[in-house]
């Protein structure tokens, strides 16, 4: 399609690709900087916008993935605080940019271009995704408490609560996600979510102009392009100031290998993520446990009183009642109870890609008791099965759907289309 379009040679020398643009102008530059401002000579950079939009999100085997934290380390960034990565990040960086920085001083690089990329230094690393999921929730439940008067006596206590609150969670996952698993996969994951990404300046990756002038254009881009692939980094595309681990490629395997899994196995790439992330999924009933019990305690803390009628002598007479405590949630919220709501987010957050049948739920209640799989839970292996079923249907997220919620939940967890792409793993490393 860009065969077909002409693009202006001043813009090639000086793009001006900008979020604020109208949507036609941003097009067209965004389409120009893709696919003739990065040099396509160079080294394959990694592009996570329209190529590799799910590369540290999902393993080999398409389920979603959030770092361990305890396989990381740190070193002191050029902010004077602590960058964080996974270990065989951080000795790949250190080799890379000591290297970097010999190269200047035998004059193989130009001293003149941008020291940022001479003697880099890490000013970000690792940022776990659950602050952000977290604060999405919010917006959930702050948007719940919109839905009902204050003093409505359709909520009384906790089971009423729950009815009507996990009703608003379903209409819900019918265009946005719900679950953590899923919201892995849309917009709000970047680069450094993986920890397997260091940045070596602050850029802004909205703005084309500053990537080709203070990048592309140096001197020294093509040699620490080729440089970052010697030591296992491939550059982003769109952000070419920063380095992600390339996986499995012999050079990142080398500093891979130097580390063991628990077993005392060198790790390599068929032990790599088990050892490296967690399955988002296993946590996923947990986390929604606690957005109900705390949501709860949240409406009552707000709203501590409903309205109740009375008949007195066949009069009306309204009375007011305070609400009552949290109690024994888990009574209500029963391992059975959460499946099933479990089951029925990921089918309506997978736009029901798979039907959710009375055998379906004999199966899974089956799993349940059985535990097939003794290293996991029963509650676990019955999460397992699920996330077996919908973990194909994984969504593209360069399609936002647009729909009446986009205002009030600030698209932070959009969805997009859902696509069935069960090789998309197998693609990515």
């Amino acid at each position: 399609m860009s065969d077909d379009i002409v693009f202006n040679p001043l813009d090639l020398i000086d793009p001006q690709g900008s979020n604020g643009l109208s949507s036609l102008a941003l097009y067209y530059q965004r389409l120009m900087y893709k696919e003739k401002i990065y040099p396509s000579e160079l080294v394959v950079p990694l592009d996570t916008w329209y190529d590799k939009q799910f590369y540290g999100r999902v393993d080999r085997k398409q389920n979603s993935i959030v770092p361990h934290s305890m396989v990381m380390t740190n070193f002191e960034g050029a902010l004077g605080k602590p960058v964080y990565a996974f270990r065989f990040v951080v000795d790949a960086f250190l080799d890379f940019a000591a290297h970097m920085e010999q190269a200047t001083t035998i004059g193989v690089c130009h001293k003149d271009g941008n020291p940022v990329l001479t003697a880099p230094s890490p000013k970000a690393g690792y940022k776990p995704i659950h602050t952000e999921y977290n604060t999405y929730l919010l917006s959930l439940f702050e948007r719940f408490m919109g839905t009902f008067p204050s003093t409505t006596p359709k909520i009384v206590d906790f089971p009423t609560f729950v009815a009507k609150f996990t009703a608003f969670l379903k209409k819900v996952a019918a265009a946005y996600v719900v679950t953590e698993t899923n919201y892995v996969l849309t917009n709000q994951f970047n680069p450094f979510n993986s920890a397997l990404s260091l940045a070596i300046d602050k850029g802004d990756a909205s703005e084309d102009s500053p990537k080709y002038i203070d990048y592309i254009a140096d001197p020294n881009f093509d040699f620490y392009v080729k440089a970052a692939k010697k030591f296992g980094f491939s550059v982003n595309k769109n952000m070419p100031w920063i380095l992600t681990m390339d996986l499995f490629t012999n050079a990142s395997l080398k500093y891979i290998g130097n580390y063991k899994n628990h077993e005392e196995e060198a790790l390599n790439q068929d032990n790599f993520f088990d050892f490296h992330y967690r399955r988002v999924c296993y946590g996923d009933i947990d986390k929604l446990k606690t957005l109900i019990k705390n949501a709860y305690e949240g409406f009552v803390m707000y709203n501590p009183f409903y309205d109740k009628i009375t008949f007195k002598c066949k009069r009306p007479e309204p009375e007011t009642i305070y609400r009552a405590p949290l109690g024994e949630a888990d009574r209500v919220l029963t391992d059975k109870y959460m499946i099933d709501f479990y089951l029925e987010l990921r089918g309506l957050e997978s736009k029901n890609a798979v039907q959710i049948t009375p055998k379906l739920k004999n199966e899974l209640a089956n799993i349940y008791h059985l535990r097939p799989n003794k290293s996991l839970t029963s509650m676990e292996n019955a999460v397992d099965y699920i996330n077996l079923i919908y973990r194909d249907y994984i969504y593209d997220i360069t399609y936002p759907s647009i729909n009446d919620m986009i205002n009030l939940l600030d698209k932070r967890g959009m969805a997009g289309t859902i696509t069935t792409v069960g090789s998309i793993a197998t693609e990515l490393y």
